[in-house]
């Protein structure tokens, strides 16, 4: 009769297994790199490959400095091509992600480029802190 158990013990922990290892993959489907800086007008990231074929991108600013607004840019490494754009956010000290997502290459390398700007958008003005980051 100890035979019958273990066939189900051996199930149900395969079923428990099986279970757990597809939680991790399904949350790491938003991970990506974010990149934090303190003050400064513009700053660009080190590269990076993403692990996924559709791309968005964020950041943030900190308030207090002469950039009331900021925004980011994804960037092809190799060709400095510019990828996707986001519009102009308040330098409130909240993460703001860009709607739009952007193909990419899962073989190639880009960065990202934070600007910060005045509420004319004139780059160039300053931030206490900036964040840029990309999920896929």
């Amino acid at each position: 009769m100890t035979q019958p158990r273990r066939v189900l013990a051996v199930c149900l922990s395969t079923l428990l297994i099986s279970t757990v290892s597809v939680t991790p993959s399904q949350a790491s489907a938003f991970a990506g790199p974010t990149f934090d800086w303190g003050a400064g007008k513009y700053h660009a990231s080190s590269d990076f490959v993403p692990g996924a074929s559709k791309i968005q991108i964020g950041g943030a600013g900190g308030s207090g400095g002469s950039a009331k607004q900021w925004y980011t840019q994804l960037v092809r490494t190799t060709d400095k091509k510019k990828i996707l754009s986001t519009y102009s956010y308040p330098t409130d000290g909240q993460n703001h992600t860009h709607p739009p997502q952007a193909r990419v290459a899962t073989n190639t390398a880009y960065y990202l480029r934070w600007y910060g700007q005045d509420k004319n958008e004139n780059n160039g003005k300053s931030a206490p802190w900036a964040k840029a980051y990309a999920r896929w």
